[in-house]
C-alpha cells in the first residue's frame, strides 16, 4: 500500500503504485496480458515530493494545482497537497471542464487529489464564487482543511459528472458560505459524495444539495445551516452514521430516495422548505415522489410548528423497520414536537390520497410503521386516522 506522506513540509507529493503478481513484489504485472483465471495482484507504492520552484502561482496550492493540470490526461495519478496557512483563491478550480477564469483546469479524469494541512488551513475565494468544481476524478478533503466561503451564489464545492467524486474525512470543514442557488456547502449534480467525517456547518442555505448522483454519509456532522441539512431533490441519500442537527429547515428533505440505517437527526426546525410547506417536518420531510426507508438510527429533539415533528410525509412513502423516532411521551431532550395538537403527529404525520394519519408517541426499534399499511379508519398498524 502507498504510505501517507509525512506532513512535515508544505508542498506537493505524488503517489506512484506498481502492481505485481507475487507478494514479494518482484514480478511486475503486464496489464495488456490476457486474463484466463483469477489472480491476486499486490500493490507497492512510493510517495515522492514534486519540485514546484519553476511553477507559477501565488502560493503552494495554486502552484500545485497548476502542476497537476499540466500532466498527462490519461495515466492514473494520485497527489497529496500539504498546506500550512491561509490560501485565498482568485477563482474556481475545475476538473475536466475548461474555464478561462479558473485558477486551474485539472482535466485528467483519473486524477485523485488530496488536500491535507500540517495545522489549521483555510482556503477561501478571494472574490465571490465557488472553490472547486469536480467534473471527473476525485477530490479528498483531509485533516485540518477548512473551505470557507463568502457570497458567491454557488456552493463551495460542486460535484458534476458520472465519474466525479468527493470524499470528506475527519478534520475537514466546509463553512460560512452564502448562496442563493441550491447549496451553500456541497452541490451534487452527478457522481458521488461520501462523508466519512468532517463538518458542514454555518452555510446560508442547505448544507448538501443532491440534484443527481449520490450522497453517502457514514460519519461527521451537518449542522447550523440556514436551510435543510441535506436537501435530496433528486439522486439518492444514504445515511449510516453521523449527525444532522440544528439546521433551520428540516434535517433532511427527501424529494427522492433517502435510506437511513444509522446516525442521528436531531434539533432541526421544520419552519420551511425553501419557502414552501411552512411549519412541517422537523426531522425529515418527504414530498411528492420521495421515499424514506428507516432501518436504524435516531430521530429526536426536532420541532415542527405545524405537523410531523419527527417525520412529515406528504404524498410520498415512509417505511420504518428499525431505529427510533421519539414522540410526546419521551424525555424533553429527546421528544420531537409538532404544533400544539397531539393529532399533528409529534413522531410521524402522513397526508395522501388515503387521508391524514399520525402517530404521537415514541416509535421504538420494534415498532414498524409504513405508509403502505394505513387503516381505513380509526387506529391500526401504529397509525391513527385523523378525523376531518
Amino acid at each position: 500500500m502507498t504510505a501517507e506522506p509525512e506532513l512535515a513540509a508544505e508542498g506537493l507529493y505524488r503517489h506512484v503504485i506498481s502492481w505485481y503478481t507475487d507478494a514479494a513484489c518482484t514480478a511486475v504485472w503486464d496489464f495488456t496480458a490476457p486474463v484466463t483465471q483469477n489472480l491476486d495482484l499486490y500493490g507497492n507504492g512510493t510517495v515522492s515530493p514534486v519540485n514546484l520552484d519553476n511553477q507559477s502561482g501565488a502560493h503552494t496550492l495554486a502552484k500545485a494545482l497548476g502542476y497537476i493540470a499540466e500532466q498527462s490526461l490519461s495515466a492514473a495519478a494520485s497527489y497529496t497537497i500539504v498546506l500550512d496557512g491561509n490560501y485565498p483563491m482568485p477563482g474556481i478550480i475545475r476538473t475536466t471542464v475548461d474555464e478561462p477564469s479558473a485558477v486551474a483546469n485539472v482535466k485528467n479524469p483519473n486524477a485523485v487529489i488530496t488536500l491535507a494541512g500540517k495545522g489549521p488551513v483555510e482556503i477561501s475565494p478571494s472574490t465571490s464564487g465557488a472553490l472547486f468544481y469536480i467534473a471527473a476524478g476525485e477530490l479528498i478533503l483531509d485533516k485540518n482543511i477548512t473551505l470557507k466561503g463568502g457570497y458567491g451564489g454557488m456552493a463551495l464545492v460542486s460535484v458534476d459528472g458520472s465519474s466525479a467524486s468527493l470524499l470528506m474525512k475527519t478534520g475537514a470543514k466546509i463553512t460560512g458560505n452564502s448562496s442563493s442557488h441550491f447549496s451553500g456547502g456541497v452541490f451534487v449534480r452527478g457522481g458521488s459524495f461520501t462523508m466519512s467525517g468532517g463538518e458542514i456547518s454555518g452555510n446560508d442555505d442547505h448544507g448538501v444539495y443532491v440534484y443527481r448522483g449520490s450522497f453517502t454519509m457514514k460519519a461527521g456532522e451537518i449542522s447550523g445551516n440556514d436551510g435543510s441539512g441535506v436537501y435530496a431533490g433528486g439522486g439518492s441519500f444514504t445515511m449510516s452514521g453521523g449527525k444532522i442537527s440544528a439546521n433551520n429547515e428540516s434535517g433532511v428533505y427527501a424529494g427522492s430516495g433517502f435510506t437511513m440505517s444509522g446516525g442521528e437527526i436531531s434539533g432541526n426546525y421544520g419552519g420551511k422548505i425553501s419557502g414552501m410547506y411552512i411549519g412541517n417536518g422537523g426531522g425529515v420531510t418527504v414530498l411528492g415522489g420521495g421515499s424514506f426507508e428507516m432501518s436504524g438510527g435516531e430521530i429526536r429533539g426536532n420541532t415542527a410548528s405545524d405537523s410531523g415533528g419527527g417525520v412529515y410525509c406528504f404524498y410520498g412513502s415512509f417505511s420504518k423497520t428499525g431505529g427510533v423516532v421519539y414522540g410526546s411521551n419521551a424525555d424533553t431532550s429527546l421528544k420531537n414536537t409538532a404544533g400544539s395538537d397531539d393529532t399533528n403527529g409529534h413522531a410521524v404525520y402522513y397526508e395522501g390520497n388515503e387521508g391524514k394519519y399520525y402517530h404521537d408517541t415514541t416509535l421504538n426499534a420494534g415498532d414498524d410503521i409504513s405508509t403502505v399499511a394505513l387503516p381505513a379508519s380509526g387506529t391500526g398498524n401504529n397509525w391513527t386516522k385523523k378525523q376531518p
